[in-house]
């Protein structure tokens, strides 16, 4: 599998990054050593059997899966992940890209706090772990600022993409865990 570029904001993409179940589902077939059938991603997934088939459809529709040939012993369709890795490319200065962006970032957020919530009301989960760090504010910087912040921002995403290539090459994964990272810096429009 390659790396593929896509626009972020095609409709089809914007409809699975904005539903984060179908690409959990598609971070299960990119990480799978072989195709999975609808059934078997539902199990894997631990999500309802007509769920898969809705992701998967999704997914196909956004060129993210194809679909496998069913090898002569299995009646399925099989499915994997059409690329190892995925860079989506947006334009700042189009209005339609920045609002596909605001609105997979704000998807995204979402998503976090739905899980915090749902982790603060589990039996014993007491307050959370002091290591999960997470921030996100409006603040006002200089120009000089800004640009520190740019490249401090740079620096940590390097640091994060080696790690996660030096987690996925481990025959084993025992020991790494998933986590959601984002790092993101852009400019509020001015107040009218």
């Amino acid at each position: 599998m390659a790396s593929q570029q896509l626009e972020l904001n095609d409709p089809a993409m914007l409809r699975v990054l904005r539903d984060a179940r179908t690409m959990q589902r598609w971070e299960l077939l990119r990480r799978a050593r072989r195709p999975y059938s609808a059934a078997e991603l539902a199990e894997e997934s631990r999500s309802p059997v007509a769920a898969a088939p809705r992701s998967l459809d999704q997914l196909a529709a956004a060129r993210l899966v194809r679909a496998c040939p069913a090898p002569a012993r299995r009646r399925q369709i099989t499915y994997r992940a059409a690329m190892e890795r995925l860079f989506l490319v947006w334009d700042r200065s189009k209005p339609g890209d920045r609002a596909a962006k605001h609105a997979v970032d704000d998807c995204m957020r979402d998503h976090s706090r739905h899980l915090q919530d749902e982790a603060e009301r589990l039996v014993r989960a007491g307050r959370l772990d002091p290591k999960n760090i997470g921030v996100s504010s409006s603040v006002m910087l200089s120009e000089d600022d800004s640009m520190k912040v740019r490249e401090a921002f740079r620096t940590l995403y390097a640091l994060v993409v080696e790690a996660d290539q030096r987690a996925r090459s481990r025959a084993d994964l025992a020991g790494c865990t998933p986590y959601h990272v984002a790092c993101s810096k852009c400019r509020l429009p001015e107040p009218q």
